[in-house]
């Protein structure tokens, strides 16, 4: 009797033992259960804070480049909106260097025809009068100096003209290099 009653009483002690340490193998595992979602939330929280940093800096990413392109565009018209006025410039300067070198040789050509003139008339004329031939001589001198020192200030100016058109030239190639390191840093 006293064996069976022990033996009963040690199965129902081990029975409660393992009820026991199911339980607490249980509590055990919903507790690891529950720090493993705590953890999974706080990772899922990282993660969404990282992919909103992330979308942030792609949205900055994407202003700077269409702010660049803005930018490299505006040079691109501005450089090409001075190489139309240069190329408008250069063809007035060629034209009115064209048309004064015209000039020039026109009123030298006529100098040139009236000395020839005076020289001929001269010749005829220098047995009877040699004071008015000398006083025509002097005129004729005077005639042509004052066309040449009218070709001389006209080339003068026209020298001013071309060194005021070479200052936007060096803008230009100014311009022209910044585009290119601006490109060279968008590449």
């Amino acid at each position: 009797g006293i064996n069976a009653e022990y033996g009963e009483s040690s199965v129902a002690s081990m029975a409660e033992e393992q009820t026991n340490q199911f339980n607490e193998l249980s509590e055990s595992i919903k507790a690891s259960i529950a720090a493993k979602k705590q953890e999974a939330l706080q990772d899922q929280r990282r993660i969404d804070a990282l992919q909103k940093n992330v979308n942030a800096l792609n949205d900055r990413c994407s202003m700077l480049e269409m702010a660049m392109e803005r930018e490299r565009s505006e040079r691109m018209q501005d450089t090409s909106d001075m190489q139309t006025q240069i190329s408008r410039d250069m063809h007035k300067l060629e034209v009115a260097i064209e048309t004064s070198k015209m000039n020039l040789e026109q009123r030298e050509s006529a100098a040139q025809q009236r000395m020839s003139d005076e020289n001929s008339r001269m010749l005829e004329r220098m047995d009877t009068d040699r004071k008015y031939l000398e006083s025509a001589m002097a005129y004729v001198r005077t005639s042509v100096e004052q066309e040449k020192s009218a070709r001389q200030s006209s080339e003068t100016k026209l020298w001013e003209a071309l060194s005021q058109v070479s200052i936007p030239v060096a803008t230009f190639k100014d311009l022209e290099n910044r585009v290119a390191k601006l490109e060279a840093s968008g590449a």
